[in-house]
């Protein structure tokens, strides 16, 4: 099993350190004439085994072995053992002080280092081999580690972002289900939806972002039929569970339009009191697969008659305006208007919406404001019914959306304001 990657100028220390400890106890065996000679002793003896043990301690670590860093940890100990009671006989020197303050730095650092890989549960073995990071191992993080490894080993990387999903630490996870599901192969499936599986709200999300990556490039026609019925699963799954995630409509129907459509438009999806409902009706809004006019239309009449039980029926209500304005029903400008002076919670979207009715971006109004405010000051902005007045009348549906700019967005307006005046004079 092979440990963590060592720093190479700690390695060199640690050689150093050993290498020069032995040696000098070598010369006093040598200058002796004889191994059983008085310089011989006991501190002489004990000073060639801290040396070699240091030497061996270097080259484990340089093979990436655990016993290699045990070996540097415990020669190095010794090391600052018997420097601070030579101190302690002989008074302070700074050389010896140094050499302890080294040791004690080297043998912390060797052991805090392979103790942490001892208990990384994101070091999985393949073949004897650690294939993810040791946390304290150089300025590598998690995201870092799963990238090179998927880089470094292709042919493994399925194998190796398996195990690496058995971590215990959410992130790690996460990275690997998104990597797995990105690369789109049918050996990469069994993994893609073992992380759809998962009770992990985040590894299942990071799985269905690494599923959209990959939809955007070659998918494996395996991997497309794979993936599509335990992502269809989740609409029928009880949202309090957690498994709401409102990626997965638009994801069926790029893995398959035809049969997502199909699915979108059940009756039993399209309820008011469908926590999915936001999600299928912009998917199918954006697909241009809208439901027939007669179903939205009862929608809405069943979110106006107060029947929606949901938390929030205010995202529900939302998304069935937005189909409404998208099927350009005959009735939308008028409905819009009423929910913008009847719903206050709903009156920035349904302005937004009018305005998109007559091709008039959000954006275009904002800066009609600014200029209003670099030309007259934030005060011109309380005068809205002049402002109203001005605008009504060269731009449909501009009126609704300024009230409510207005009154809701004044300070943002200056911010706006300043900041193109600032850009103007950095110009100049």
């Amino acid at each position: 099993m092979r440990a963590p990657q060592p720093a190479i100028s700690s390695v060199i220390i640690i050689a150093l350190m050993g290498g020069t400890t032995a040696i000098a106890a070598l010369l006093v065996v040598n200058a002796a004439g004889s191994l059983a000679g008085p310089a011989n002793s006991l501190p002489v003896w004990l000073a060639l085994i801290r040396g070699m043990v240091c030497v061996a301690g270097a080259v484990g670590m340089v093979l990436r072995r655990s016993w290699g860093y045990w070996l540097a940890t415990a020669g190095l100990v010794m090391i600052a053992a018997s420097k601070c009671l030579m101190m302690l006989r002989e008074g302070l020197q700074w050389n010896a002080s140094v050499w302890t303050l080294v040791a004690l730095f080297l043998a912390l650092e060797a052991a805090t280092r392979v103790l942490g890989w001892l208990d990384d549960d994101d070091a999985p073995q393949v073949e004897g081999k650690t294939i993810v990071h040791d946390y304290l191992n150089a300025s590598m993080s998690a995201e870092h580690y799963l990238d090179k490894m998927v880089k470094e080993s292709p042919r493994q990387a399925v194998n190796n972002l398996n195990l690496a999903m058995k971590s215990k630490k959410d992130h790690v996870r996460s990275g690997a289900a998104r990597r797995l599901a990105a690369m789109g192969t049918a050996s990469a499936l069994p993994g893609c939806l073992k992380a759809l599986a998962s009770d992990d709200y985040f590894v299942r999300k990071e799985a269905m972002g690494g599923i959209k990556t990959a939809l955007e490039g070659t998918v494996d026609d395996g991997f497309r039929l794979g993936v599509f019925a335990p992502l269809a699963a989740f609409l029928f799954m009880e949202p309090s569970t957690g498994m709401l995630h409102p990626e997965v409509p638009s994801l069926l129907l790029t893995l398959d339009r035809e049969k997502a459509i199909l699915l979108l438009q059940n009756e039993s999806l399209l309820t008011i009191d469908s926590e999915w409902l936001p999600a299928i009706l912009d998917a199918l809004i954006a697909a241009e697969a809208l439901p027939d006019l007669g179903k939205i239309r009862s929608l809405l009449s069943d979110m106006e008659s107060g029947k929606c039980e949901l938390w929030h029926p205010e995202l529900a209500h939302a998304a069935i305006l937005r189909a409404l304005t998208a099927a350009k029903a005959p009735e939308a400008e008028a409905v819009l208007r009423r929910v913008i002076q009847e719903k206050p919670t709903l009156a920035d979207k349904a302005s937004e919406m009018l305005l998109g009715l007559h091709g008039i971006q959000p954006i275009d109004v904002y800066c009609k404001l600014i200029d209003r405010v670099e030309d007259s000051g934030i005060d011109s902005l309380d005068e809205v019914d002049r402002l109203q007045n001005e605008t009504k009348t060269d731009v449909p549906g501009l009126d609704t959306l300024l009230h409510f700019y207005l009154l809701e967005h004044s300070d943002s307006f200056t911010c706006g304001a300043c900041r193109r005046k600032s850009a103007s004079k950095s110009a100049m």
